[in-house]
């Protein structure tokens, strides 16, 4: 089975309907992997796109949270280290974790892209006894903006907080980088998830909506 290898997924600024709409004709021959858009915006791109023959997964409802206070820690034990190139390869076994549970449908990590990942100091691991348990990265920086991601424990390491502690550290790297602001995506089929973030200060800020494109037929056999 020959497998499509799809472009980097369209994300939809503050744009209405019309300009929406446009954009996906613009784009019917581009080969992007999906859409990501807030409110209605995904939506009205999506019809738009199928009527020129675009086909589309259902939808992955998602949350974006934002956070403009300083974080609160949820008391776990530990702290938080960069993340360093020898810690590539334990990276890579998370990321390959968080990647099953999280986002199946998206293309599957390589370890080379991950072991930059690991030396680029943007991952911090969430440390107890010498040990790390728990991870996460800022994965965008904007002018007064972070976004975070990639936040992962393993399921032994679950339910003590470490996610939310190491989601803390990020949250507290960025501030004194001077953003003003810090926000995450979350899975709205994952109430975990989103307990977890509202608990240390992050506050809902809009819905958002992914559609990922469906492969073309002959893809599919």
């Amino acid at each position: 089975m020959r497998r499509r290898s799809p472009g980097h997924g369209i994300l939809l600024g503050a744009l209405d309907r019309a300009e929406c709409e446009a954009l996906a004709h613009q784009t019917k021959d581009s080969d992007y992997s999906g859409v990501i858009g807030s409110d209605e915006r995904a939506p009205w791109f999506v019809a738009a796109a199928q009527a020129t023959g675009i086909t589309f997964a259902e939808a992955v409802p998602q949350r974006i949270h934002a956070l403009a206070d300083p974080p609160r820690y949820p008391g776990a034990d530990g702290s938080a280290r960069q993340v360093v190139a020898d810690d590539a390869p334990l990276l890579f076994e998370w990321i390959m974790g968080f990647h099953r549970e999280a986002v199946p449908h998206e293309p599957m990590p390589q370890f080379g892209n991950v072991e930059t990942s690991a030396a680029s100091g943007r991952l911090l691991f969430w440390m107890v006894a010498g040990q790390p348990v728990s991870v996460a990265a800022i994965a965008r920086r904007l002018k007064i903006t972070a976004a975070i991601n990639s936040v992962y424990t393993p399921p032994s390491k679950r339910r003590r907080g470490y996610a939310g502690s190491v989601t803390v550290a990020a949250a507290e790297r960025a501030f004194a980088e001077g953003k003003t602001v810090v926000c995450l995506y979350t899975d709205l089929t994952n109430p975990l998830s989103n307990r977890c973030y509202a608990k240390i200060g992050f506050k809902s800020y809009c819905d958002s909506w992914h559609y990922l494109r469906s492969p073309p037929r002959d893809l599919r056999q």
